[in-house]
């Protein structure tokens, strides 16, 4: 039985096709274990956001993430390319949750909107979407406001280049 190691020559594309055309259980047997010892990679990451998060940490997570797309997209191109062009490139969803709960706005308003971090530009393969609460203006005094903020969640007004795409 052919077994596909971690540097061989044969790709995952090649063993269906081999495994699809043939009645031959040992070509079978070679695509299961090719899929068995195939690395997956995630491509849904999800960051739960909130107010202790500090722009260091989110750029980290963010950094990663990141990474991971541009390992996506140079093992697609290397193993895929243009040779089939009905095959999409695989795409990283990373979902942003409760952003209006972070106290990095400008940062997150920029990975989303701008489509940077620190400047940078992110991989075209990086599908972002977020969630956030329903922002509600405080009916406090501020002394009331500031008690109820240090033990409470904290729902932050979106800023207006956010609000647009907001539905």
């Amino acid at each position: 039985v052919t077994m596909l190691s971690l540097e061989g020559e044969e790709n995952l594309h090649d063993l269906f096709t081999m495994a699809e055309s043939s009645d031959d259980p040992k070509k079978t047997v070679s695509l299961l274990c090719g899929l068995c010892i195939s690395q997956m990679r995630k491509t849904f990451h999800k960051i739960l956001m909130h107010a202790a998060l500090t722009p260091t940490e989110i750029i980290r997570q963010l950094e990663h993430i990141i990474k991971i797309a541009e390992n996506i997209h140079d093992a697609f191109q290397a193993k895929v390319g243009s040779r089939i062009a009905s095959v999409q490139e695989p795409i990283v969803t990373l979902f942003l949750d409760e952003i209006n709960t972070s106290s990095c706005l400008g940062l997150l308003k920029e990975f989303i909107i701008d489509r940077t971090i620190n400047g940078k530009a992110i991989p075209d393969n990086i599908f972002v979407i977020a969630a956030c609460n329903p922002y509600r203006e405080p009916k406090m005094t501020s002394t009331e406001q500031e008690r109820w903020l240090k033990g409470s969640y904290c729902v932050q007004e979106l800023p207006p280049s956010l609000q647009l795409i907001q539905w």
